[in-house]
């Protein structure tokens, strides 16, 4: 490796080898020649061949008889031997998603202890499915990709056939659905019917009972029926008959839910409001001396102001009333349907009616809700008592009461056609062969859809006024 011939006797010689620039001693050796005459010598080789890779310093120090050290020293560095790449294998080689599923594909790179083992993604259609740098597939279409890893160090690529499918539809459909009686009288059973549909097999359908949203808890028994092993497209809702007990129900409102729920995780739901009320126990008793229907208006006046009207016009005659106007009056609270968001409920309306007829306006709106015309009243554009600054209206004596009175106004006989009077088209406007017209005639009452010269088709009087 070199010679060192020193100026005279040479006690010893060694030799030094270092890290470069941290100073940590790699190896050491030390070669004593105790010779008297000059003469050269060769340095004991190292073992270069074990070194890891960095960068180090060779250093050989000669010492003579005097003790006066001399030095030389060489830097070198070692590098590692760089291992080329192959190839990459690609795990799995082919997949199936769904649109906007995701899954890894993973790469290997060949030999194992290649130096550079980076790799790229691509993919050979993105509109179809993308990859991400770490090897994520994510499908974006209905299609076959090819998705491609390389190593940027050279060697073979590999590729992997990606299928991507539309997901299952998924549609859950409600038919024949046998509503829940709004309202529903306390002790009555209901058998629920209808069917339930969908595209895929179901999974589970389950069927509750419970409060509305913000009433009071305590005032419910509540229900659960539930089938968890449907595995069909279709289910049968008579299947829960023996599980929901609306016959246990106490007064209260409810929401009466059915859930249906697919394979594919795809969920709907049916929902019914509807109230339980305790059965009425007596039925408003007419009053034992009122006139019956076919009575004149005569005797009906009697019996409401206590005197007869005799040969005195109504106006004549409702002069002497003035007294009367606002008097004697009742305030009723009545079973009514009305509309709601385009659907028929239950709901109650109150009049303020003269006192004598208050018990006759209750059975009327009695039969008006139990007839299955289920005619829907307003319960903002339905009223009796006003005061109308007059004596001649009824109004001003609760003895008269207009029903929906927007869509069922008073015009004359020839205008009638070309006003909002639409009954069969407009669901409030008031039939003359309806349940409404009906019930108020069968207690004599009089309505002004009859009149001759003029039509008041909301108007319904005590008397023929």
């Amino acid at each position: 490796m070199g010679q060192t011939r020193p100026a005279r006797l040479v006690r010893c010689c060694h030799w030094l080898l270092s890290t470069l620039g941290f100073g940590e001693k790699a190896e050491a050796r030390v070669v004593s020649f105790g010779v008297s005459t000059l003469r050269s010598f060769d340095v004991e080789p190292l073992a270069f061949s074990k070194l890891d890779a960095g960068d180090y310093k060779y250093t050989i120090t000669a010492t003579d008889t005097t003790g006066k050290p001399v030095s030389t020293s060489t830097s070198f560095s070692v590098k590692t031997a760089t291992v080329k790449t192959t190839g990459v294998k690609l795990a799995p080689t082919s997949l199936t998603l769904n649109v906007g599923a995701s899954a890894t594909l993973t790469a290997t790179v060949t030999p194992a202890n290649a130096t550079n083992k980076t790799v790229s993604w691509t993919s050979s259609n993105k509109t179809v499915a993308t990859v991400n740098t770490k090897g994520v597939v994510t499908g974006v279409a209905v299609g076959t990709v090819k998705i491609t890893v390389t190593p940027l160090a050279g060697g073979t690529p590999a590729t992997a056939t990606i299928t991507v499918k539309s997901v299952a539809t998924s549609n859950i459909t409600f038919s024949g659905l046998h509503t829940v009686p709004n309202p529903l009288t306390k002790g009555t059973a209901v058998s629920v019917k209808g069917t339930i549909n969908s595209t895929q097999k179901l999974k589970s359908v389950t069927a509750k009972i419970d409060t509305q949203t913000g009433r009071d808890k305590k005032c419910a028994t509540t229900f659960t029926e539930a089938n968890n092993a449907v595995n069909n497209v279709k289910f049968d809702l008579k299947a829960f008959d023996a599980g929901l007990k609306f016959s246990k129900l106490e007064p209260c409102d409810y929401t009466y839910t059915i859930t249906a729920t697919d394979t594919t995780g795809n969920q709907a739901t049916k929902t019914i409001n509807f109230t339980v009320k305790t059965a009425p126990t007596t039925t408003p008793a007419p009053p034992t001396s009122k006139p019956g229907p076919g009575a004149s208006m005569d005797t009906k006046l009697k019996y409401i102001f206590g005197k007869s009207m005799g040969t005195q016009t109504w106006t004549g005659y409702s002069n002497s009333l003035a007294s009367q106007v606002g008097k004697n009056l009742k305030t009723i609270e009545l079973d009514v349907w009305t509309l709601v968001a385009g659907k028929k409920v239950a709901k109650k309306k109150k009049l303020t009616v003269h006192v004598k007829v208050a018990n006759e306006v209750q059975l009327i709106f009695r039969d008006i809700f139990n007839d299955p015309e289920q005619f829907p009243i307003s319960l903002n554009t339905t009223g009796s008592y006003t005061n109308r600054g007059n004596t001649w209206s009824l109004h001003n004596y609760g003895l008269a009461i207009d029903i929906n009175w927007d869509v069922n106004p008073m015009v004359a006989n020839n205008q009638v056609k070309n006003s909002k009077y639409k009954p069969g088209e407009n669901p409030l406007c008031i039939p003359a062969n309806g349940s409404v017209v009906r019930a108020f005639k069968k207690h004599g009452w009089y309505w002004g859809g009859d009149w001759v010269s003029k039509k008041d088709f909301m108007h319904f009087g005590y008397i023929n006024k």
